[in-house]
């Protein structure tokens, strides 16, 4: 059994958050447009369920708050503990493109 080191750990967990918090952003955002088309389709043909889209569509909003809230999170202890790993390019930690940071 090989031993990595800290480092390496958090590089494998990021790698993973890293490839599953966009696919989880992108499926809240498509429920959300979803859910804005099922509201204004059924404000115009007179269905009565309005309060329970809108219900629908502040669970999205929330849900992409969480996400992308994870995900900056995750980037502020990444600039924090590993800083040298971004500015030097080097094979250390990476997570996604940080050329604006």
């Amino acid at each position: 059994m090989e031993h990595g080191t800290f480092a390496e750990l958090i590089a494998r967990v990021i790698g993973i958050i890293n490839a599953i918090i966009p696919l989880l952003a992108g499926l809240a955002l498509l429920g959300f447009m979803y859910n804005m088309f099922l509201l204004i389709w059924q404000t115009n043909h007179g269905h009565a369920q309005d309060a329970e889209r809108r219900t629908m569509i502040i669970w999205n909003l929330i849900a992409l708050f969480v996400l992308f809230s994870i995900w900056g999170i995750l980037r502020i202890l990444l600039h924090t503990f590993f800083p040298n790993d971004f500015q030097s390019g080097g094979g250390g930690v990476h997570f996604g493109d940080t050329s604006y940071f």
